[in-house]
C-alpha cells in the first residue's frame, strides 16, 4: 500500500512539472500551441488540462488516504486487543 501511494505521488509530481507540449495530445491543442498564437489561449489550454488530469488524481489520493487510515486504525485496535489479552492472561 505504501509503495502504491509513493508511486501515485511520484507520478503526480512528475506530471505537475511536465512542459505544456506534453499535455497537447489532441490535434487542435497541438496546432494551437505550435502556431505561436495567443499566449492566453496557451495558458488556458495548460490549466484546463492540468485540472482535467489533476482532479481524478486528487480523488484517487483521497480514497487511498481514507483506505490507509481505515486499515491502520483496524491494525491498531487489533494490536491493542492482542496486548490486552496477553496482559489479562
Amino acid at each position: 500500500m505504501r509503495r502504491a501511494l509513493g508511486l501515485v505521488t511520484a507520478v503526480a509530481v512528475a506530471l505537475s512539472f511536465a512542459p505544456i507540449s506534453v499535455f497537447a495530445q489532441c490535434a487542435l491543442c497541438r496546432e494551437a500551441l505550435t502556431s505561436g498564437g495567443n499566449a492566453g489561449l496557451i495558458k488556458g489550454f495548460y490549466w484546463s488540462i492540468v485540472l482535467i488530469a489533476g482532479i481524478p488524481l486528487v480523488i484517487m489520493a483521497v480514497v487511498a488516504v481514507v483506505a490507509w487510515r481505515s486499515w491502520r486504525s483496524r491494525q491498531t485496535v487489533q494490536s491493542h486487543e492482542a496486548i490486552q489479552g496477553i496482559t489479562d492472561a
